[in-house]
């Protein structure tokens, strides 16, 4: 896959510029499916082939996959893809059976893709220090089920994942070692810790534990966040929690409590303080004033 990139430089500081010039036969990926099982003990599936990529995540537990004449043990934090039109069964473990998140996507070149998310026809399977956040964007897209969730947000979670699984190949080399000779740049390190808060900005994020899987301190990568989005980390989570709630309290007539839960807020009392900072009114002075407008 060849890509000519022009770059201009004004001043080397009043403008930039970058212009891709891709061929007509560059890869692409179309979202088809995703969601998530909580297996019972020793649940089998298969066997199955299907015409498009499927990447499995887990996230509890274990299992086996059978593909030919191949088996792989498969523990949290791994992850195993099915190339289109490979016939596969997995069956979770009997005492401590598996939970996965999977998401499935069509592409034009299955091939030059998977190779480039580190997997092989006779390897499919790999460990993803960044386990977590793919799960989490899974995660979000689940808990909008049934919603009319716009479908090119839904495109943009493919590519976060697809994105988090060529960047954490600079951690981990392909044949499994437990460190590649190449280390993760500053960019990919910030990039993967915002797609965490995005997507799992409801929860309790341990940075710490994110910045121990990505080879860094936690005040080295709060250096390197700051200087790739110009805010900290922590204030970055903030403006996600309080842009997420000032849309909810446009958009629904949810109560100012539940939103807060819903936004990662255990006590309403504080979210209101935090919310008023941010915004300069209260949650309902804020939610009035929009029904005036």
């Amino acid at each position: 896959m060849e890509t000519i990139k022009i770059e201009t430089y004004v001043n080397n500081l009043s403008e930039y510029h970058i212009k891709y010039e891709q061929s007509i036969n560059e890869c692409f990926a179309k979202l088809i499916s995703f969601g998530f099982h909580k297996t019972p003990s020793r649940h089998a599936y298969g066997p199955v082939s299907r015409d498009y990529i499927m990447i499995h995540f887990v996230d509890q537990g274990e299992g086996e996959v059978v593909c030919g004449d191949t088996r792989y043990h498969v523990t949290k934090g791994s992850c195993f893809a099915f190339f289109p039109d490979q016939t596969y069964r997995y069956i979770s473990n009997e005492v401590n059976p598996w939970v996965y998140y999977y998401i499935g996507f069509y592409s034009n070149k299955p091939l030059e893709i998977l190779k480039n998310l580190g997997f092989r026809e006779n390897k499919i399977t790999r460990q993803f220090k960044c386990n977590d956040v793919a799960i989490s964007i899974i995660k979000s897209l689940c808990s909008e089920m049934g919603k009319p969730t716009e479908y090119y947000k839904q495109l943009s979670c493919l590519y976060d994942i697809l994105h988090n699984l060529t960047a954490d190949l600079k951690i981990n080399d392909l044949s499994g070692t437990e460190r590649g000779s190449t280390r993760i740049s500053e960019k990919d390190c910030a990039y993967i810790v915002s797609g965490l808060i995005n997507h799992n900005f409801m929860e309790d994020l341990n940075i710490a534990s994110l910045a121990s899987d990505l080879g860094i301190s936690p005040g080295y990568l709060g250096v390197v966040f700051k200087k790739n989005f110009g805010v900290s980390i922590y204030k970055y989570l903030m403006e996600r929690r309080i842009s997420v709630a000032k849309e909810l309290l446009r958009v629904t007539d949810k109560s100012v409590k539940k939103i807060a839960y819903e936004v990662g807020y255990a006590d309403p009392l504080y979210f209101s303080k935090i919310f008023r900072k941010y915004t300069g009114l209260t949650p309902s002075k804020f939610r009035a004033r929009q029904s005036d407008l």
